[in-house]
């Protein structure tokens, strides 16, 4: 490849390609550091994307936000950095992921509410190979979930979950145990672990047991959160239930960050079903309010206008919402509509204009299997369009 490389690091390579600065993540890159490997998000961009954003377009002072928080990913690069950070979302899987990801808890307790989820499970799977067990827990109706798990699955959880209650552990303890269950769930059901949107396969030969997978999860979880700078420990990140759409602009950040879903993606929440269902939510009630927001090209009539639409407004809240010099980051990728390009990249740059911001950076991420290759291996990356105030 004949290219002029402008930087290159173990974390991230930047080079220009026929005139296009081009940011890759080569394979060799860690991107489970901190606490980035606690939940493996569907969607989320890796680490070293918004670690570099971050590094070149916040001002130094003046908050953080990401009105579409995800895995958390934005607000974890900004703890790191002391940085006092606001994330958004509508789905409370995301919700429970980033406020996890983003704050250190007493390592001790975590330790022993953890220990006594599996000695619970071990006691459990000692009684009876069918877990017909003389164990005493209240069982939890997990009446959502009955399609997804086996019996011997649905015990497990009902022990687990029955365990973590009796313990009544401090919230931010409680939160980051139900986000390691959470975390185990596509393991131990009939999910098929290779696909996005969730997918059941009835005769899976491959389910584990929650035992094996909180056991093996929690011990990693519990090592990083130990370990972890002192600033996780600080309460500087904030997650609320909120959407992009329905947008106060009266409070100010210095920079925004923004990931939006693709636009012929399916809405995350059918990717996070199995953590809603144990969380007794249906998804679909879920989905609604995504659709809502950004007009899924795949299940709304005239979806394409709806989420250009949307996503101006979007772009239009946040540059209100930027202080004066501050940078809105988008990372978008393009749309494709009957094998024909939908260019949302080139529309975004457009939009950020429309709105009297100042172009600071344009760049391509491109995607790879290691960092965030899509399913179908068609999308080769997204762009990073930075706008200054």
């Amino acid at each position: 490849m004949n290219a002029d490389t402008l930087s290159k690091n173990p974390e991230i390579d930047v080079y220009t390609e026929n005139g296009q600065e081009i940011w890759e993540v080569p394979p060799s890159a860690n991107t489970t550091y901190l606490t980035h490997g606690y939940f493996r998000y569907i969607g989320k961009f890796p680490p070293q994307i918004a670690s570099k954003l971050i590094n070149d377009f916040y001002g130094g002072t003046g908050k953080v936000l990401d009105p579409m928080v995800g895995g958390g990913t934005v607000l974890t690069e900004s703890v790191v950095r002391n940085i006092e950070c606001v994330g958004w979302d509508i789905n409370p899987v995301s919700r429970l992921i980033s406020t996890s990801v983003s704050r250190q808890v007493d390592s001790n307790q975590l330790k022993q509410v953890c220990e006594s989820i599996i000695n619970a499970l071990a006691k459990l799977n000692s009684d009876s190979p069918l877990f017909a067990t003389s164990s005493t827990f209240t069982p939890y109706k997990l009446r959502l979930c009955k399609d997804y798990f086996d019996n011997d699955a649905l015990i497990e959880l009902s022990c687990a979950l029955s365990t973590l209650d009796s313990l009544s552990p401090h919230d931010d303890i409680r939160d980051l145990v139900m986000m390691i269950i959470l975390s185990c769930l596509r393991k131990i059901s009939f999910a098929n672990v290779k696909k996005m949107n969730l997918e059941l396969d009835l005769n899976k030969k491959t389910k584990s047991t929650l035992l094996k997978e909180f056991s093996s999860k929690s011990k990693k979880v519990c090592d990083s959160n130990r370990i972890l700078p002192n600033q996780f420990s600080k309460d500087l990140a904030k997650v609320l239930c909120k959407d992009a759409i329905n947008w106060d602009s009266t409070e100010k950040y210095n920079f925004i960050s923004i990931h939006p879903p693709y636009l012929t993606n399916t809405a995350f929440s059918e990717a996070t079903q199995l953590q809603l269902a144990i969380l007794d939510i249906c998804h679909k009630q879920i989905w609604q309010k995504e659709l809502k927001c950004r007009g899924s090209f795949l299940h709304e009539t005239n979806g394409l206008k709806k989420y250009i639409v949307n996503w101006g407004n979007i772009i239009k809240n946040a540059a209100e919402s930027l202080e004066k010099g501050g940078h809105l980051a988008l990372v978008v990728g393009d749309g494709q509509i009957d094998y024909i390009r939908i260019p949302i990249g080139a529309i975004t740059v457009e939009l950020g204009k429309d709105y009297n911001l100042k172009l600071a950076k344009h760049a391509f991420h491109v995607l790879n299997n290691h960092t965030g290759q899509t399913q179908n291996k068609k999308m080769k990356g997204q762009h990073v369009i930075v706008f200054e105030k």
